[in-house]
């Protein structure tokens, strides 16, 4: 199974802890235990309780052709892909150290690594973010440019997933200090998507250039992601393009939702619901 690493992989790494759908009884039951604790302050990483990131989230679509019997559904979604493209690179405008940035969350084309997209007028840089679990335990150590340096820790709040926080902290110098929530950052991507409903369900659709692990550049491929947010029972389903060829209608699995794809040379895409 293909497993994301891009703008909702990151986010969820973020602001749910590793295995929190697998951990949601033992929370629950922490909840009824101790509900101040979950209201009135941030939860650290709890070990052991929590299993690992990302298996728990994100789902392979399993694409393949669409029979002809599975295309002529009503029509849920349309939308320009070049339109869409990396429009979720710029969620947040931070002051970092001396200088603003617009900030976002990227991945490979592996849909496994993540990274820290800053974006300063033409300027574009990637820094890797590592392991999940680290960012939540102990914290990771990104560097913004040369010598402006920010340590990233995530913390445990509830509501789980939207009353978590996103900790940045400058390292040695002058800088502001931010606690973001991540409903904050979940309002501004999907702000940034494409919103579509089928079924009794609502989802967001991203699409980004992927970056090369190799060079921390942006690569030659681009994917695409399917986001359902629902509490702990939000899923993600990300898709390379070149799973959805031009002209050939594809259906997808989203869970309990089947779709079909069909991308023309313009870049238009269009969404079906399956008869």
């Amino acid at each position: 199974m293909k497993l994301l690493a891009s703008t909702a992989a990151l986010l969820l790494c973020a602001v749910v802890p590793p295995g929190a759908a697998r951990a949601a009884q033992g929370l629950e039951e922490l909840k009824l235990s101790g509900e101040r604790l979950f209201f009135t302050a941030e939860v650290p990483f709890l070990e052991g309780l929590l299993p690992r990131f990302p298996q728990d989230f994100f789902s392979d679509p399993k694409p393949r052709p669409a029979l002809p019997e599975e295309t002529g559904g009503p029509l849920v979604g349309t939308l320009s892909l070049p339109d869409q493209l990396d429009r979720h690179r710029a969620l947040l405008a931070l002051k970092l150290g001396p200088s603003p940035w617009d900030v976002g969350l990227v991945g490979d084309a592996s849909h496994q690594n993540v990274y820290l997209a800053l974006q300063q007028g033409e300027r574009l840089l990637f820094r890797p973010l590592g392991n999940c679990n680290r960012i939540h335990s102990k914290g990771i150590d990104v560097e913004i440019e040369p010598g402006v340096n920010y340590h990233l820790r995530t913390a445990l709040g509830w509501p789980l997933m939207r009353g978590s926080t996103v900790r940045l902290s400058p390292i040695g110098v002058a800088g502001d200090r931010y606690r973001i929530k991540a409903g904050e950052i979940m309002d501004a991507m999907k702000a940034r998507a494409y919103v579509f409903d089928s079924g009794d369900s609502e989802y967001w659709l991203l699409y980004e250039t992927d970056v090369d692990p190799a060079t921390n550049e942006p690569a030659q491929t681009r994917s695409l992601l399917f986001v359902h947010e629902d509490g702990l029972g939000s899923e993600g389903w990300p898709l390379g393009e070149s799973e959805i060829p031009v002209g050939q209608p594809t259906l997808l699995s989203l869970g309990g939702e089947k779709l079909v794809l069909e991308r023309n040379a313009s870049g238009a895409l269009d969404i079906r619901a399956v008869p």
